[in-house]
């Protein structure tokens, strides 16, 4: 899991979807309220969106496969993570399929991980910048 952006930080002050402590923020769920300022969190700190194996061979996804046996940093992760279909992700760590909005481009046919995520109540790493 990556940190997120530190631009909440300037928000703290104003009510709304988030909580920020000290080095944890706290989203409550609310897509349509969070999104402008969490910037699609869900495609950016994990390290990988699990697809299954249907969905990966549907031909609508870019996507990376693990390879049993490798011994790549990336298919020891996707091993130890238990995923071995995930979504192609940029090199900042944010989903490929994300638009020049951080608005999901593929919303009508996401994966079904993507569809049943949500991050109320979940504890997630805040790093301010130096």
């Amino acid at each position: 899991m990556l940190p997120l952006k530190t631009k909440l930080k300037a928000l703290v002050d104003k009510p709304g979807c988030f909580e920020l402590e000290e080095d944890i923020v706290i989203f409550n769920g609310n897509c349509e309220e969070c999104r402008p300022y969490c910037e699609s969190l869900c495609c950016q700190v994990y390290r990988f969106v699990a697809l299954t194996e249907e969905e990966a061979k549907s031909g609508r996804y870019q996507y990376i496969e693990e390879t049993p046996g490798c011994v790549c940093e990336t298919c020891i992760e996707m091993r130890e993570a238990g995923v071995r279909y995930s979504l192609t992700k940029n090199p900042d760590h944010s989903c490929s399929n994300l638009d020049h909005n951080k608005m999901c481009g593929i919303y009508e046919i996401r994966p079904q991980t993507c569809r049943t995520y949500n991050c109320k109540d979940r504890i997630l790493p805040f790093q301010s910048e130096v």
